[in-house]
This record gives C-alpha cells, sequence and structure tokens, in this order.
C-alpha cells in the first residue's frame, strides 16, 4: 500500500458520487463515501472514505487490478470542501499522475481568477489545478451565464515549447497566467479549449 501525503483545494462544480452507507468496519474505521468513477485524467477508479479516529482518510486504486493508494485528508482539505456534499467534490478532483512512480493523487490548486476568454471576450472565473507537471485541469464559470465548463491539459495536449515554458515558471502565478492564455470559450460548441501554441505566445 502507498501512503501519499497529499493536499487540496477546493473547487467550484463536480462530477457526481453517491454518500457513503455510514458502514463500518474496526479494522478500517467507519465508510463515509465509495464510488467507482472515471477520472478527469481518464482512468477508471475505485474511490472510498473512511474515518477512523480523528483520521480520515481517501483509499483509491485503479479498476480493475491496481495497488491501493492511501492519502490523508488534513482537517484543512476538510473544511475547505462543500459542507452539504463533500465527498462529491473530493472524488472530482482524484486523478493520476503518470509518475514515476504513477501514483494516485488529490490535485491541487495552483490558482484562481477572473479572465476574458477569446473569441468573444467572454467573461470567466478560472481556476486551475495541477495533478502532475504534465496534467492539468481547468475549471471555467462563465459569470454572466452561470455555466461551468472544464478542460483537461494533459501529455497529448503538451509541447516541448509548452513544458519548457512550464519548468520556467518560478511560482503558481506564473503558471496560472501561463494556462490561461491558452485558453479560449465558444458557448454552445466547442465550449472551454486550451492550445499549447497560444499559452506559449509572449
Amino acid at each position: 500500500v502507498k501512503v501519499h501525503e497529499t493536499y487540496a483545494r477546493p473547487v467550484p462544480g463536480a462530477a457526481g458520487g453517491p454518500a457513503g452507507s455510514g458502514q463500518a468496519d474496526a479494522s478500517k474505521g467507519e465508510q463515509l463515501a465509495s464510488v467507482t468513477q472515471k477520472s478527469k485524467t481518464g482512468e477508471q477508479l475505485k474511490l472510498e472514505v473512511f474515518r477512523k479516529g480523528q483520521d480520515t482518510e481517501l483509499r483509491a486504486r485503479e479498476v480493475p487490478k491496481g495497488e491501493e493508494c492511501r492519502v490523508k485528508l488534513t482537517e484543512e482539505v476538510l473544511k475547505e470542501l462543500d459542507k452539504e456534499d463533500p465527498w462529491t467534490e473530493l472524488f472530482s478532483r482524484v486523478g493520476v499522475d503518470p509518475g514515476p512512480p504513477r501514483r494516485i493523487v488529490v490535485a491541487s490548486q495552483i490558482g484562481q481568477g477572473e479572465a476574458s476568454l477569446p473569441p468573444a471576450g467572454t467573461s470567466m472565473l478560472i481556476t486551475t489545478f495541477r495533478y502532475s507537471a504534465d496534467r492539468y485541469l481547468i475549471s471555467g464559470m462563465d459569470l454572466n451565464a452561470g455555466t461551468l465548463a472544464e478542460v483537461t491539459v494533459a501529455e497529448d495536449g503538451m509541447t516541448p515549447q509548452l513544458k519548457s515554458k512550464i519548468a520556467a515558471c518560478k511560482d503558481n502565478s506564473s503558471l496560472y497566467n501561463l494556462l490561461v492564455r491558452g485558453l479560449s470559450f465558444e458557448a454552445g460548441s466547442s465550449g472551454l479549449s486550451f492550445r499549447a501554441a497560444s499559452a506559449c505566445q509572449s
């Protein structure tokens, strides 16, 4: 079993995930939630949340035969989750860092801010998350329509130039700005899109 200390940040919107049964197992603790779903990074994952004493832990594995990975959830993370439906929000942030070593992680927030996206200058609240150096999730809330759109940036969307610029970012703020430069939004058609060439333009 791999144990990773991982930190998450809240994000608007989430994919579905049923509430747990609250069943208790003396060896595992109380199960708070369980779901099998496709992650934003493309893998099918079995996700469970357990509480034992004062500790809350995410246990996850790739379906069907992946190794279980345990992520300890800090008190800070738990306070930031949606109070009405915390585990749906948590599960929507879980993905895979291909490594090496390959591991399941909770995406960490890079930054959040308002941006005017081409081609129509749509005003959006953009939140960016990092799974690994080559995997990101970008969430956009249309401030006029109130709708949510998401795009995943992964290995197939990376170019050598973009990788170089990401590596050169000195902090989360510069990385956030780099990713936002690559975004465009068209309501009712392609939605939120990312182009590496646009991000790399000065």
